[in-house]
């Protein structure tokens, strides 16, 4: 969300500028990525160490609360970003979305878990599929943001003839 505080603000703050739209994509892709490599690493290694679920009452309703307000905020953040037709609000709201999955991933693993013990992995693997998830979505934002930036008409070529 500070990239989009950056890229509506300061410099060159029109709101529609592909250049500062087409960079701010590029970040947060990038910090997309970083959070999928973060994400499969945690959840191989709970898959590895053979690590169960929390099933504390307290945090399970605590990541049921968390996952709701990401579900809210990245609802909101849709909203706005098909009607400002921008990327970079979209992948925001798309990543808000990733933490309400997970946190629902979550609770859903710790219910699944009270009622048999042999499904102890499931967290896990919600983690690994989640984390391919934003890899491919973060990998579509590259992509688009390439493919508009090379279609688009060089204005400093035109002007500085």
């Amino acid at each position: 969300s500070c990239i989009l505080v950056w890229r509506y603000f300061g410099a060159n703050t029109s709101l529609y500028s592909s250049r500062k739209e087409n960079k701010a994509c590029y970040m947060m892709s990038g910090l997309m990525y970083l959070l999928a490599v973060n994400l499969i690493v945690r959840a191989l290694l709970s898959l590895i160490r053979g690590d169960d679920p929390i099933e504390t009452n307290f945090i399970v309703y605590l990541s049921l609360a968390g996952s709701l307000l990401c579900l809210i905020l990245a609802l909101a953040k849709l909203v706005v970003a098909w009607h400002l037709e921008s990327i970079s609000i979209a992948t925001d709201g798309v990543t808000s979305l990733m933490g309400f999955l997970l946190g629902i991933g979550g609770v859903i693993a710790s219910v699944i878990y009270t009622t048999d013990y042999d499904i102890w992995f499931i967290e896990g693997c919600i983690g690994v599929v989640l984390a391919l998830g934003i890899v491919v979505y973060a990998t579509w934002v590259v992509v688009t943001c390439i493919h508009k930036a090379s279609n688009e008409p060089n204005h400093e070529l035109v002007y500085n003839n």
